[in-house]
């Protein structure tokens, strides 16, 4: 068919002629080459860039390959992790086991799968770390599982911007993923971490996820699912003493502690629409142990059941509870079945509480060491919950 010249103006590349165009063979047309040409948004001109490069893993590699294709992986990431350069990518295969411990030192680096099955899996078999991020920015680690560390199954040390995702980790002594030694703004997006804590830790380090106090910026915690960690009223599904960070829509279920505590310097955290089932110590504590007026922890939309259930015989601990010199606004929370619903300590505050559903098996409050069993006795002691309800028959 033959085509005006109108027409030939948009197509790129080709002179404005007459006539028609003949019928190219599909495989005259060369391949895709490597280096591609593109718009640099920052110059507002061509250059010419290269796409990223990819190694793969196979146990039935060889470290001796180039790993440049799936006919030629090396056998081990540790051989991978030694060719790789930033902005590249390694790439295990599923279904696939390791055991070794395994440190990125490049930035930009990306950990991920490749291939069908189950995600591939780096069993620490007992050394500190399953994965360490260490001063390299901008690393991704997507879709592996990462089990049996004796500290940490995941170490973000010194570096930013980190993402791990779609990620599964379970099974060790101490914190399943850990930022520390500075560094911040991280993203963790569904995320399952499990049975994190044991024998031969200390108490307070047997977490699911752990902001230590030198972490900074602004990390985000979303979609993940935090379960069945800590060994006592002390550990935590989420401990952050660090970074004004965002904690919202994860499922935190089964923990010997708080579902999420924020301390000292998280100030500026927001906790927002998590589901928080069966935490022992309560749903969310906020604790500022300086004198320091920090910013409030935001904490809204939140839903506790069941938490702050201690054993018989232990002092009872709420769903909500602002301690030393902390400060919170509790906004739009429901909680049921905690013993009780509101605590808030001496010297801590609350910048705004109200239209909270709190149901309880015991008192409705505490208000700066005075229980208040109704929540009419609360609204007196506080001013605060104008609007919230209860469905305590007290």
């Amino acid at each position: 068919m033959a085509l005006t010249r109108r027409q030939l103006l948009g197509c790129m590349g080709l002179a404005c002629v007459t006539g028609s165009i003949p019928n190219v063979a599909r495989a005259a047309i060369p391949p895709v080459p490597r280096s591609i040409l593109t718009l640099s948004r920052e110059q507002g001109s061509f250059g010419t860039i290269t796409t990223a490069v990819a190694y793969y893993v196979s146990p039935t590699g060889s470290d001796a390959n180039d790993g440049l294709t799936m006919e030629t992986p090396f056998a081990t990431p540790n051989a991978a992790l030694a060719f790789a350069n930033p902005g590249e990518q390694i790439l295990l295969q599923r279904g696939a086991i390791w055991t070794r411990e395994l440190t990125i030192g490049a930035p930009g680096i990306t950990l991920a799968a490749y291939g069908a099955g189950a995600a591939p899996v780096i069993d620490a078999d007992g050394d500190a770390n399953g994965i360490t991020v260490d001063t390299a920015d901008d690393v991704t680690v997507r879709d592996i599982e990462i089990r049996n560390s004796d500290e940490y199954l995941v170490k973000l040390r010194n570096c930013f911007r980190a993402a791990v995702r779609d990620c599964y980790l379970h099974h060790c002594t101490r914190t399943g993923l850990a930022c520390n030694s500075g560094g911040g703004d991280h993203t963790i997006n569904n995320v399952e971490i499990a049975h994190c804590g044991g024998a031969g830790s200390a108490s307070g380090e047997r977490n699911g996820i752990l902001f230590l106090p030198t972490t900074t910026g602004a990390s985000t915690v979303s979609n993940s699912y935090i379960h069945d960690c800590g060994d006592d009223g002390r550990d935590h599904g989420i401990y952050s003493l660090g970074g004004a960070n965002m904690f919202v829509s994860n499922r935190i279920n089964n923990i010997n502690g708080y579902g999420i505590k924020c301390k000292v310097d998280s100030a500026g955290t927001s906790v927002l629409s998590n589901q928080l089932d069966l935490c022992r110590s309560g749903a969310v504590q906020v604790d500022n142990e300086t004198t320091t007026v920090r910013t409030a922890v935001n904490i809204d939309h939140n839903s506790a059941y069941n938490c702050g259930q201690y054993p018989s015989g232990l002092s009872p601990y709420a769903a909500f509870w602002v301690s030393g010199y902390g400060r919170a606004r509790l906004v739009n929370n429901i909680s049921i079945g905690s013993e009780i619903g509101i605590q808030v300590d001496t010297n801590a505050g609350l910048t705004e509480s109200d239209y909270n559903n709190i149901t309880t098996t015991g008192d409705f409050g505490n208000w700066k060491g005075t229980v208040q069993a109704t929540i009419a006795a609360w609204r007196t002691a506080s001013g605060t919950d104008a609007h919230s309800v209860t469905g305590n028959i007290n």
